[in-house]
């Protein structure tokens, strides 16, 4: 995974490039996220929060290029990257300095999530 800061459509964006079939475990950020695929594919993992607080049921998609990658704050998410292309995306929260807020992870491990990965051949 690399990350790299640099101009998109006219403003600063933070764009994330994940090496074919690289994973991110299950975890949580204190902050909203949205990105726009670029190139490649990912697979998301996402556990909604049920009415008590806890991680629901996973929903697992394939985004493809010019598919959004929404998480809401507090959502448990994992990501997976094609093993084949891998996955490149930009941030599109905020304007100028907002898109690039701080934020907290905490990684669930020890949870029993478990992601969603392409099965081997």
């Amino acid at each position: 995974f690399t990350q790299c800061f640099t101009e998109k459509d006219g403003r600063q964006a933070r764009v994330a490039d994940y090496a074919p079939g690289q994973q991110l475990q299950p975890h949580i950020h204190d902050i909203d996220e949205l990105f726009m695929i670029g190139g490649g594919r990912i697979l998301v993992s996402k556990w909604p929060l049920t009415a008590t607080g806890e991680p629901g049921a996973r929903q697992a998609r394939w985004l493809v290029p010019g598919d959004l990658l929404e998480i809401p704050a507090g959502t448990p998410h994992a990501l997976y990257a094609c093993p084949r292309e891998g996955c490149v995306f930009h941030e599109l929260i905020g304007e100028g300095d907002e898109a690039f807020a701080v934020r907290s992870t905490e990684f669930l491990v020890g949870t029993g999530l478990e992601i969603a990965i392409e099965p081997s051949v």
